[in-house]
């Protein structure tokens, strides 16, 4: 599995789990920020970029290093990295990883996939159908997917 695919396994994990009977729980009531039964594009994003960020956090100290960054993506490059590092601190924030989501649009298409009614929401009908159309084609053993 090559880091590029990691958003798409935290989306199918996301939807393929929204039918909890603990609504708590679940990744998608999470995602739903506001709690509307809705997942807008701006909470898909800072829940996928959250996603994303604790994978690069291996340490778990609230920063991601380069060597984390490079260490979960080997194509990574220190150019790139320091157009996230806005500060210049060395460390990508979870604030600096969000922003560089909104402004590379980087789950853009994920989210354009999911949302198949094209209101600029994320239903519930439609979390599910994604989850299902994915765990249906993948080979991948991804917590909280079905093997099918």
């Amino acid at each position: 599995m090559t880091l590029r695919h990691l958003p798409v396994f935290a989306a199918a994990g996301l939807f393929a789990s929204c039918a909890t009977t603990k609504p708590t729980a679940a990744p998608f009531d999470i995602a739903d920020a506001n709690g509307n039964g809705k997942v807008s594009k701006e909470e898909f994003d800072a829940y996928m970029a959250k996603w994303t960020f604790n994978r690069y956090d291996t340490n778990r100290d609230g920063k991601v290093s380069f060597e984390e960054w490079k260490a979960a993506d080997p194509t990574a490059d220190m150019a790139t990295f320091k157009k996230i590092d806005t500060n210049g601190d060395g460390f990508v924030s979870p604030e600096e990883g969000l922003a560089a989501v909104h402004k590379k649009g980087v789950f853009n298409e994920l989210f354009a996939t999911i949302d198949t009614n094209k209101d600029g929401m994320i239903d519930r009908a439609e979390s599910a159908a994604y989850g299902d159309m994915f765990s249906a084609n993948s080979t991948n053993n991804f917590p909280g997917l079905k093997a099918r």
